[in-house]
């Protein structure tokens, strides 16, 4: 008897399931019920495709950018206009990937390798050597010290022979004098340096209690190239 009644169970189901088939077999031929059922479909796919983008975003680790430090940013600046001002110095100008145009006691220059006077096709006999001490020479100069820090600036104390050497090539210079080197701050930017070369011009001969060399950045990475107009009017070839 049970047996029996089980039987009817199943055939019940079966018929069930074969309505349920012949109820989606019709739908699937007319054509409304057709459409919202591949609507359906996609949707769900859509539901799913969301889900599994979501869950390995959440699984990808976020990479976070780093922006330089201001001393990187110095390091590479490539274009930026300047001012050296200090004690019978007053120079001013800008540069763009290594060359420069100069103002010097009111007279305009152009540096590609070479310095020449604008107007002149010759080149100028005398390179103001205090644009050596640029800001990669700088950076080599202090990249390996900790500094000191003071109220709104920086200060790093070099040897003055490690700055002959980087400067002129020289091991000459008292073992135990120094200079010493001061970098300031705008918008995460160097914009200043102020330099304190005493013991280099005392070594020099020259008497002196005081020498600072002030050099002032503006317009960081932030100048047109300016060189192409210079070169063709120097007759520069590159």
């Amino acid at each position: 008897m049970n047996d029996e009644i089980e039987e009817l169970k199943i055939e019940g189901e079966e018929k069930k399931e074969k309505s349920k088939w012949e109820k989606f077999k019709e739908a699937w031929k007319d054509p409304k019920k057709h459409a919202l059922i591949v609507l359906g479909i996609w949707g769900i796919l859509f539901v799913l495709a969301i889900i599994f983008v979501n869950l390995n975003f959440s699984r990808t680790p976020v990479s976070t950018t780093t922006s330089s430090s201001p001393l990187e940013t110095f390091k590479n600046m490539r274009s930026y206009e300047f001012n050296y001002t200090g004690p019978n110095i007053s120079l001013n100008g800008m540069t763009y990937d290594d060359k420069y145009l100069l103002y010097v006691n009111n007279e305009k220059y152009y540096k590609n390798n070479v310095l020449y006077k604008i107007g002149e096709t010759t080149s100028a006999e005398v390179e103001p050597e205090i644009l050596k001490i640029d800001n990669q020479m700088i950076y080599d100069l202090i990249s390996n010290l900790e500094p000191v820090k003071k109220d709104g600036y920086e200060e790093y104390t070099i040897p003055l022979i490690t700055f002959m050497q980087s400067y002129e090539n020289s091991t000459q210079g008292d073992a135990n004098s120094n200079i010493i080197i001061d970098l300031y701050e705008k918008d995460n930017k160097i914009n200043k340096v102020v330099i304190d070369l005493t013991s280099y011009y005392q070594t020099k001969g020259i008497t002196t209690n005081s020498y600072i060399l002030t050099i002032s950045y503006y317009n960081i990475n932030n100048l047109s190239d300016f060189t192409d107009e210079y070169d063709e009017m120097i007759g520069v070839k590159e």
